[in-house]
């Protein structure tokens, strides 16, 4: 069974140990597993003797600023298990699946184990996803923070924003631009279960690669050489000629020539060609002629879409005359352009 609203899936919290009746210390792991209106939850502990579990709505305390149990306040499920499964040496015990009403509030709920251990954990009405989708697909990009951060204090968003608030102006400008055009299907008021996973398949994935584009492109030069590490795979990053050990590449070059381009956006393969347009620039610097022929030969048709009706028939050594031509020019070369109208007239000169 797919999981639609899954806010906590298999989420585990190891509490702190407290002395109960009949034990000297208990260790307790709570695991909630939800899925639309029907909670699953499991508890693993050293304790032999049975528990009982409650379910509590928790309320805004002002005076101390959390989340509390309001005095009266009535659990909205009462359960016990008294036959764990043993696992080592400690004991599983399963609750019975239990359903919340519908009209259950999007909010922090906590569960309370044997009167004593407690685990918070979030819960999202289904209704109230979807009003939050169908408002978000509909959304101009000047709209789309708003909304994200209404959804956010509502409790709502269950996927991570990381930074997105504290990012400048501009970068949060690129992330909602993107998002409005990501095409999200208007969901309706009753849309199935597989039509909120297939929503949320398109764009949670592409909110965290928003986020990895952020932070890659806000990362200071002395870092730049970790983000690349950490990112190649998230951004589709080529490091076919970055990682190449002979070529002793300087990070420090491939950054400040990726910063000195310009009208790069976010989209899905802005960054990665970017890159690849950042890596070959300073090839064409520093790189000798060989390996930047072989460069030119990677990224034709990619990043680059070189002429190479002049030189179809050329020979290697005419190629790397080609290359060698280019590299006297190289610091005036800033785009691809700039590189496709190099390699033509460096071609032209020797035919």
């Amino acid at each position: 069974m797919k999981k639609i609203i899954s806010l906590l899936l298999t989420m585990l919290l190891v509490l702190v140990p407290a002395a109960i009746a009949g034990a000297e210390k208990a260790n307790v792991e709570v695991s909630v597993d939800i899925t639309v209106y029907t909670l699953d939850v499991t508890v693993k502990t050293d304790i032999t003797s049975g528990l009982t579990l409650k379910v509590y709505p928790l309320t805004y305390d002002e005076a101390t600023d959390k989340n509390v149990v309001a005095p009266g306040t009535m659990p909205i499920y009462l359960g016990e298990c008294t036959t764990p499964v043993a696992e080592g040496t400690n004991y599983v015990y399963t609750f019975d699946s239990f359903n919340v009403l519908k009209s259950t509030k999007t909010g922090e709920y906590r569960i309370v184990i044997n009167n004593t251990y407690t685990h918070d954990f979030d819960f999202v009405n289904k209704n109230d996803k979807i009003e939050f989708y169908n408002t978000l697909a509909s959304a101009s990009d000047s709209a789309i923070e708003s909304i994200l951060k209404e959804a956010v204090e509502a409790g709502i968003v269950d996927f991570d924003l990381g930074e997105y608030f504290d990012y400048p102006p501009e970068v949060k400008d690129e992330i909602n631009d993107c998002l409005a055009d990501l095409e999200l299907p208007a969901l309706g008021a009753d849309p199935s279960d597989d039509a909120i996973a297939a929503f949320e398949e398109t764009l949670k994935p592409e909110v965290a690669r928003l986020l990895a584009v952020a932070e890659f492109f806000q990362t200071e030069v002395e870092d730049f050489e970790d983000a690349v590490a950490e990112y190649a795979d998230d951004l589709d990053l080529d490091l076919e000629f970055y990682s190449d050990e002979d070529l002793e590449m300087d990070p420090v070059d491939v950054y400040d020539r990726l910063h000195g381009l310009t009208n790069v956006g976010y989209g899905a393969n802005e960054v990665s060609e970017a890159f690849d347009l950042a890596t070959l620039l300073v090839m064409l610097d520093y790189a000798d002629y060989g390996a930047v022929t072989d460069a030119l030969k990677y990224y034709d048709g990619g990043v680059i879409d070189l002429d190479t009706d002049l030189t179809e028939d050329f020979t290697e050594a005419k190629l790397n005359k080609v290359s060698q031509n280019m590299k006297k020019e190289a610091s005036s070369y800033n785009s691809a352009a700039d590189i496709e109208a190099g390699y033509k007239e460096a071609a032209e000169d020797i035919l």
